[in-house]
């Protein structure tokens, strides 16, 4: 049993994760790349020129990279 993978656990809450539910009840913050579950996850909007039309963009991120609007 030397196959021992080191445990994952939310950046915000310390929450242990499972490396398998990626993208299904967690994420990585776009800009550090740290985990993050869907309970504490935040969004940010971003605007996107397509080309017809401009849409958002919701950029998940963690509370540290997590920039409030004001």
């Amino acid at each position: 049993s030397g196959d021992v993978a080191p445990r994952l656990r939310c950046v915000d809450c310390g929450r242990e994760i499972i490396r398998q539910d990626e993208e299904r009840r967690w994420a990585r913050c776009r800009f550090c790349g740290k985990p993050v579950c869907f309970d504490c996850i935040r969004y940010i909007g971003t605007s996107v020129r397509g080309p017809f039309t401009d849409y958002v963009e919701a950029l998940r991120t963690c509370s540290g990279c997590y920039v409030s609007r004001g």
